[in-house]
């Protein structure tokens, strides 16, 4: 495990010129959101959650509209998180999806 703080850009950059059979990156749902959504540097002043890709996310998982709108209307990824787990949805695959 390779602690690299905010900016993932400057690590996936280095392994990209020093390769790894497999790279495992940890972190919290928000941080991880962000990267799957494309983002590189994760710091909260730097990157924001894109909640409607994130709602969407959840209709392709089959969540209701209802659920849909508080994701696009969340003020955090963990509260989004928070309904998806009372919801038995998986998000967490979609955001592996995006990131493999």
């Amino acid at each position: 495990m390779l602690d690299m703080g905010d900016f993932v850009g400057g690590m996936l950059k280095y392994f990209r010129k020093h390769p790894l059979p497999k790279l495992t990156i940890g972190g919290g749902f928000g941080k991880l959101t962000k990267l799957a959504q494309g983002q590189l540097d994760l710091h909260s002043r730097r990157s924001q959650v894109d909640f409607i890709l994130l709602a969407e996310q959840l209709r392709e998982l089959g969540a209701t509209s209802k659920l849909c709108r508080q994701a696009m209307e969340a003020n955090t990824a963990n509260e989004v998180l928070n309904w998806h787990k009372m919801n038995h949805l998986r998000l967490q695959t979609v955001l592996q999806k995006k990131l493999d």
